[in-house]
C-alpha cells in the first residue's frame, strides 16, 4: 500500500491504478468468497480511498467497525484515507467510533476494579 500512496503522491497514476486494482480484485475475491474481517474491509476501504471512490471507503470503514475493527486514531491519521477523513460522514462515523472505544474501555475498567 506504501509503494501505490508513493506512485499516486509522484504522479505515476497508471502504475498505481494498476496494482490499486490488483489488490481490489483479490479483496472483491475474499469477500464473496465469504471472509467476513474487520481487516479485509479495513484494507478494501484504503484501497477504495486511494483510488478516490470515499463513499465505497466509507462504507466498507463502516462495516469492518461493524466487525469489530477499533483503529479510529489511525484512520485519521494514515495517508491513505486522508481523502475520506475531510468529510462530514467520516467525522459523524469516527465520533461515534470514539465514543464506542471509551465505552469499552470504561467497562473494561469496571470489571478490573471488581475483580472480574
Amino acid at each position: 500500500m506504501i509503494g501505490r500512496w508513493q506512485e499516486l503522491a509522484l504522479g505515476d497514476q497508471p502504475s498505481a491504478q494498476r496494482d490499486l486494482d490488483a489488490v481490489l480484485g483479490m479483496l472483491n475475491a475474499m469477500i464473496a468468497a465469504g471472509v467476513e474481517r474487520s481487516g479485509t474491509y479495513e484494507l478494501r476501504a484504503k484501497v477504495y480511498a486511494l483510488k478516490g471512490q470515499g463513499d465505497d471507503a466509507m462504507r466498507d470503514l463502516s462495516q469492518a467497525a461493524k466487525l469489530g475493527w477499533r483503529r479510529a486514531w489511525w484512520a485519521t491519521h494514515e495517508p491513505y484515507l486522508v481523502r475520506c477523513s475531510r468529510g462530514a460522514t467520516f467525522r459523524r462515523s469516527f465520533l461515534r467510533l470514539k465514543e464506542s472505544n471509551r465505552s469499552t474501555a470504561r467497562r473494561i475498567d469496571t470489571r478490573k476494579d471488581a475483580g472480574t
